[in-house]
């Protein structure tokens, strides 16, 4: 790698990195009523809502606008033919890694979702199943995969973009080493799998996401 390559892919990483940090920032009106468990109010919820819903539409806002700057993924794989029909077979193998989950330990992550869906289930709902599948499918696939992946032109580099951007999202969830790490790395690599199938089409990773975590919610 030279050292333009170097600094480029030092520059991107650094993007992701505060990408992700808003990410986290924007999402502390959600914890506010974790934090205060005996303060919260309607007038509080209602402004947290609010709160939470313009960072979020900035942050998209952002993400779109530096996901379009890039160019489109380049792979070899041929556009799928049956798009509809490989959509269901995907959520079906998500549904499969949520059913893992369930038999495997509770992760910390789920455990804080659980906690903060007590609090204030409004607030938490509007984060996990309208803005986190957007988000995310920008930061771990999107940009991910336009940043460090541009040009698929080989079967090796498209399986090792997945297996990248499926651990990149594994431990944006859960950060250690354990048995509670495999249902997320599995669902990101899915997830990442379907956006090369799709040729770079955001819609269709983000329905699969939007779908598996408003599922998740009603269980």
């Amino acid at each position: 790698m030279t050292s333009s390559k170097f600094s480029l892919f030092l520059k991107r990483l650094w993007f992701l990195a505060v990408y992700l940090l808003l990410y986290l920032l924007a999402q502390i009106p959600t914890a506010v009523p974790v934090w205060f468990p005996h303060h919260h109010t309607v007038k509080l919820i209602v402004c947290l809502i609010l709160i939470l819903i313009v960072l979020m539409v900035a942050l998209i806002a952002l993400l779109n606008y530096s996901y379009h700057r890039l160019p489109p993924l380049k792979t070899i794989w041929l556009t799928p033919r049956y798009k509809l029909l490989l959509f269901v077979v995907l959520f079906i193998g998500l549904l499969t890694i949520g059913w893992l989950s369930n038999v495997l330990p509770t992760s910390t992550n789920e455990q804080d979702l659980q906690l903060m869906n007590r609090q204030s289930p409004w607030l938490t709902n509007l984060y996990t199943i309208i803005f986190a599948p957007i988000v995310e499918e920008y930061i771990f696939r999107g940009l991910f995969f336009k940043y460090f992946f541009p040009q698929l032109k080989s079967n090796c580099q498209i399986f090792c973009a997945i297996f990248c951007s499926g651990f990149a999202f594994g431990f944006m969830h859960v950060s250690a080493f354990n048995l509670t790490l495999i249902p997320y790395v599995l669902a990101g690599m899915l997830l990442a799998f379907s956006y090369v199938l799709y040729h770079g089409k955001m819609r269709y990773n983000i329905a699969l996401h939007f779908l598996n975590n408003f599922l998740a919610s009603l269980i």
